[in-house]
Protein backbone atom coordinates (compact mmCIF):
# COMPACT_ATOMS: atom_id res chain seq x y z
CA UNK A 1 0.00 0.00 0.00
CA UNK A 2 1.11 3.52 -0.65
CA UNK A 3 2.32 5.51 2.35
CA UNK A 4 1.53 8.88 0.78
CA UNK A 5 -0.38 11.05 3.22
CA UNK A 6 -3.29 13.26 2.21
CA UNK A 7 -4.42 16.38 3.99
CA UNK A 8 -8.13 16.96 4.54
CA UNK A 9 -9.43 20.48 5.01
CA UNK A 10 -12.96 21.17 6.21
CA UNK A 11 -14.46 24.60 6.63
CA UNK A 12 -16.82 24.87 9.59
CA UNK A 13 -18.22 27.70 11.67
CA UNK A 14 -15.99 28.89 14.49
CA UNK A 15 -18.70 28.10 17.06
CA UNK A 16 -19.05 24.50 15.83
CA UNK A 17 -15.27 24.10 15.87
CA UNK A 18 -15.06 25.34 19.46
CA UNK A 19 -17.79 22.91 20.57
CA UNK A 20 -16.09 20.05 18.73
CA UNK A 21 -12.69 20.81 20.28
CA UNK A 22 -14.31 21.00 23.71
CA UNK A 23 -15.95 17.59 23.26
CA UNK A 24 -12.71 16.08 21.97
CA UNK A 25 -10.87 17.52 24.97
CA UNK A 26 -13.44 15.96 27.33
CA UNK A 27 -12.89 12.59 25.64
CA UNK A 28 -9.11 13.08 25.50
CA UNK A 29 -9.01 12.49 21.73
CA UNK A 30 -7.10 14.58 19.20
CA UNK A 31 -8.75 15.85 16.03
CA UNK A 32 -6.51 13.61 13.94
CA UNK A 33 -7.20 10.48 15.96
CA UNK A 34 -10.94 11.17 15.87
CA UNK A 35 -11.04 11.67 12.10
CA UNK A 36 -8.84 8.62 11.45
CA UNK A 37 -10.98 6.42 13.71
CA UNK A 38 -14.17 7.65 12.08
CA UNK A 39 -12.77 7.09 8.58
CA UNK A 40 -11.64 3.59 9.46
CA UNK A 41 -15.02 2.74 10.97
CA UNK A 42 -16.78 4.11 7.88
CA UNK A 43 -14.53 2.19 5.49
CA UNK A 44 -15.02 -1.05 7.44
CA UNK A 45 -18.80 -0.53 7.55
CA UNK A 46 -18.96 -0.39 11.33
CA UNK A 47 -22.64 -0.99 12.22
CA UNK A 48 -22.88 2.13 14.42
CA UNK A 49 -21.39 4.35 11.72
CA UNK A 50 -23.53 2.69 9.03
CA UNK A 51 -26.64 3.41 11.14
CA UNK A 52 -25.57 7.06 11.52
CA UNK A 53 -24.96 7.40 7.76
CA UNK A 54 -28.33 5.83 6.97
CA UNK A 55 -30.11 8.16 9.39
CA UNK A 56 -28.25 11.17 7.97
CA UNK A 57 -29.06 10.18 4.37
CA UNK A 58 -32.72 9.75 5.27
CA UNK A 59 -32.85 13.07 7.13
CA UNK A 60 -31.09 14.95 4.31
CA UNK A 61 -33.11 13.11 1.65
CA UNK A 62 -29.99 11.65 0.03
CA UNK A 63 -31.05 8.84 -2.30
CA UNK A 64 -34.49 7.35 -2.38
CA UNK A 65 -35.58 4.86 0.25
CA UNK A 66 -35.34 2.13 -2.39
CA UNK A 67 -31.76 3.04 -3.25
CA UNK A 68 -30.75 3.23 0.43
CA UNK A 69 -32.24 -0.23 0.98
CA UNK A 70 -30.41 -1.58 -2.07
CA UNK A 71 -27.10 -0.16 -0.80
CA UNK A 72 -27.69 -1.71 2.64
CA UNK A 73 -28.51 -5.10 1.05
CA UNK A 74 -25.29 -4.95 -0.98
CA UNK A 75 -23.26 -4.17 2.15
CA UNK A 76 -24.93 -7.06 3.97
CA UNK A 77 -24.21 -9.43 1.05
CA UNK A 78 -20.57 -8.32 0.98
CA UNK A 79 -20.26 -9.11 4.70
CA UNK A 80 -21.83 -12.53 4.15
CA UNK A 81 -19.43 -13.30 1.28
CA UNK A 82 -16.45 -12.25 3.39
CA UNK A 83 -17.67 -14.47 6.24
CA UNK A 84 -18.38 -17.40 3.90
CA UNK A 85 -14.91 -17.13 2.35
CA UNK A 86 -13.45 -16.58 5.81
CA UNK A 87 -11.21 -13.78 4.55
CA UNK A 88 -9.67 -11.75 7.34
CA UNK A 89 -8.42 -8.17 7.16
CA UNK A 90 -4.78 -9.30 6.88
CA UNK A 91 -5.57 -11.67 4.02
CA UNK A 92 -7.57 -9.00 2.23
CA UNK A 93 -4.70 -6.52 2.63
CA UNK A 94 -2.30 -9.14 1.22
CA UNK A 95 -4.55 -9.65 -1.80
CA UNK A 96 -4.68 -5.89 -2.47
CA UNK A 97 -0.91 -5.60 -1.97
CA UNK A 98 -0.34 -8.38 -4.52
CA UNK A 99 -2.65 -6.70 -7.02
CA UNK A 100 -0.96 -3.34 -6.45
CA UNK A 101 2.55 -4.77 -6.96
CA UNK A 102 1.46 -6.60 -10.12
CA UNK A 103 -0.47 -3.64 -11.52
CA UNK A 104 0.97 -0.36 -10.15
CA UNK A 105 -1.03 1.64 -12.69
CA UNK A 106 -4.23 0.77 -10.83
Amino acid sequence: MSLTKKRIVVKIDQHIHAEWISKLYDDDITQTKFIRALMEAYIKDDPAVRKFVNTYKEKMKIHSKTKRNRINKNIKKARQVNEALNIGEDELDSIFDAIESSHPEL
